[in-house]
């Protein structure tokens, strides 16, 4: 019966033991920051929650409180770097579209096939058969975020989401959409209006805008 005891309590000291490593390997992670390696700190971020549940189980652990006071620290710190994160990569890739992509010609007919020699075919039939050609033909439209960018954005925003922080992770992105939106809308012409704007204009002039 000792001997049982012994091991029971060997075997809650290794893995209190293990926990904290794994946390304070986390920690690293956390404070080096999101920019790094985002999958790796959200991983860490992950860790920690894990560890929140695991010392919040164990009533035996004398330093519990002390320990779950600084993983709570660090997951409130980390929530702020990624909401951070998520801001500082709305912001720097979220420009406005060039002129010559709005005011230029409409985007170019591009065939789906790769092969030189299946476009040449494609091409000399496209005087015979005009609608065919372009059931099969691809519009390229301008791109305004860069697609290496869109899987890290949308790991982000499931976390602020997660973390019932989506009200910081809207604002973040209308901002940063507006004020890529706003100076693309001023290239066609359209002009933005204040309320005193509007209610001093005439309502003809309101209808011509």
């Amino acid at each position: 019966m000792a001997h049982e005891n012994i091991d029971k309590a060997i075997k809650v000291a290794d893995d209190i033991l293990a926990q904290i490593v794994i946390v304070r390997e986390a920690e690293a992670t956390i404070l080096r920051g999101p920019h790094v390696d985002l999958e790796g700190y959200l991983k860490a971020v992950g860790h920690l929650k894990d560890a929140v549940g695991f010392f919040s189980s164990r009533e035996n652990f004398t330093s519990k409180e002390r320990f779950l006071n600084d993983v709570n620290v660090l997951l409130s710190k980390s929530s702020l770097m990624v909401e951070e994160e998520f801001k500082w990569l709305m912001t720097t890739y979220s420009k406005p579209i060039e002129g010559d992509l709005i005011l230029g010609s409409p985007p170019k007919l591009r065939w789906a096939s790769d092969g030189d020699a299946e476009a040449d075919g494609r091409n000399s039939a496209h005087s015979e058969h005009p609608s065919k050609d372009l059931e099969t033909a691809i519009c390229g439209t301008p791109a305004l975020i860069p697609s290496r960018i869109l899987p890290l954005l949308h790991s982000i925003a499931q976390k602020l989401v997660q973390d019932g922080n989506q009200q910081s992770c809207y604002k973040i992105y209308r901002d940063a959409r507006r004020s890529a939106l706003e100076p693309s809308l001023r290239k066609l012409g359209v002009e933005k209006l204040s309320k005193d704007d509007v209610e001093r204009m005439q309502s003809d002039a309101l209808e011509a805008k």
